[in-house]
């Protein structure tokens, strides 16, 4: 299964963004979302979710100085 598609909306250097893609490449699913912010340190927590509908998510995370907006089905 290929990695999620970043978006890039801050501009950042080539390298921060490179980084960054590799790892959330893998968040394919909110658990695998929500396990990753966990297991850093300090967890990261969620600013806001917002429910579109009954299936789809939109899921705000700050990480490192940035805000991370996943948007989950």
């Amino acid at each position: 299964m290929p990695g999620i598609p970043l978006t890039d909306y801050a501009h950042l250097d080539p390298a921060r963004r490179e980084a960054l893609a590799a790892q959330v490449a893998d968040q394919t699913t909110l658990d695998r979302v929500l396990s990753w912010a966990m297991r850093l340190d300090p967890p990261a927590r969620i600013a806001r979710m917002v429910a579109q509908d009954e299936y789809d998510h939109d899921l705000v995370l700050p990480f490192d100085g940035l805000c991370l907006v996943y948007d989950a089905t």
